[in-house]
């Protein structure tokens, strides 16, 4: 019977997910101080646009952590796991 029971998806998890999305962040803002310092315009704009990308999956993972309480399930009912 191991694995077939439902799967859910922990709370933590995504909340570990923010966490290190943050310290992901962090990097990138170093990295872009780091291209300004060296004068490194062409890289710049590859900086930016992943910058402007980890924005968004972290709103995306903030509005799908409002709706997480506790646990949910990974598969749904129609699903074959």
């Amino acid at each position: 019977m191991a694995g077939k029971g439902p799967r859910h998806l922990i709370k933590r998890e995504l909340d570990r997910a923010t966490n290190n999305l943050e310290m992901f962040k962090n990097h990138l803002f170093t990295i872009r101080q780091q291209c300004e310092i060296g004068n490194r315009t062409d890289l710049m704009t590859f900086v930016d646009q992943i910058c402007k990308g980890a924005i968004a999956l972290q709103s995306t993972i903030d509005g799908f952590g409002l709706m997480v309480d506790g646990k949910i399930p990974v598969t749904g009912p129609d699903s074959e796991a």
